[in-house]
């Protein structure tokens, strides 16, 4: 099983931006960092990965989906 957690990162200019990580259960951890500025946003979207627990392997897809054209 793999959990879908938000993480926060300030940007360059040292504004907060919002990202998630997933965690398996061995413990390893696969980061996807500063994707929006807005925290609902990325909330909804770990919402949707822990649901849905997609592949692994398509977590690349679905972050360029996200950031290219869809926004929840």
């Amino acid at each position: 099983m793999r959990v879908y957690v938000l993480i926060e990162e300030k940007d360059a200019d040292g504004s907060p931006s919002y990202g998630f990580a997933r965690v398996g259960t061995g413990g390893e951890v696969c980061e996807y960092p500063c994707l929006n500025e807005r925290k609902e946003s990325v909330e909804e979207l770990v919402l949707l990965l822990n649901e849905l627990e997609p592949d692994p392997v398509h977590l690349d897809d679905i972050v360029d989906d996200y950031l290219t054209d869809f926004d929840i």
